[in-house]
């Protein structure tokens, strides 16, 4: 017993040492830390743009969050399941709109670009709310196909 204690006073004795001869780190003075980066935002922006694009829809989603838990929630264009239009959707745009770093995550469940349908899922973060700005952009190619075609 008397020898294991004197171990650990010698182990001690050693990392105190050690501690000190090391002398102050460099990252205690306030101007070696470094700066702030900006917030990162949480929009999700793919765009495959084309001549003669339109907005097909703009829609914003808010809801608050719930104590320790997540909202996860899907936006589906078209909105009814099982339609499809015949535009072809070029360009999507999520933007988050809670500005604090707090906001939620937008991901592609299903379908997008050059496609004819897109199932966005919404996520917030752990007891927060969420509140996007939900921009799609296209064409219907069987318009721009009427209109071109000749006599």
């Amino acid at each position: 017993m008397a020898l294991e204690m004197a171990s650990a006073r010698l182990i001690l004795l050693f990392l105190l040492v050690a501690l000190f001869r090391a002398g102050p780190s460099k990252a205690q003075g306030l101007g070696d830390f470094p700066p702030m980066q900006p917030r990162q935002p949480h929009d999700l922006i793919l765009c495959d743009n084309k001549p003669g694009d339109l907005l097909l829809t703009r829609t914003q989603v808010k809801q608050k969050g719930q104590f320790l838990s997540y909202l996860d929630m899907d936006f589906m264009y078209p909105p009814v399941a099982g339609y499809e239009f015949t535009e072809v959707i070029h360009c999507i745009r999520v933007m988050d709109k809670v500005s604090d770093n707090n906001g939620g995550y937008a991901t592609i469940k299903s379908g997008g670009l050059n496609q004819n349908a897109v199932t966005i899922n919404l996520r917030s973060q752990l007891g927060k709310g969420i509140e996007f700005i939900i921009e799609i952009y296209g064409q219907d190619p069987t318009a721009s196909a009427a209109t071109t075609s000749g006599p």
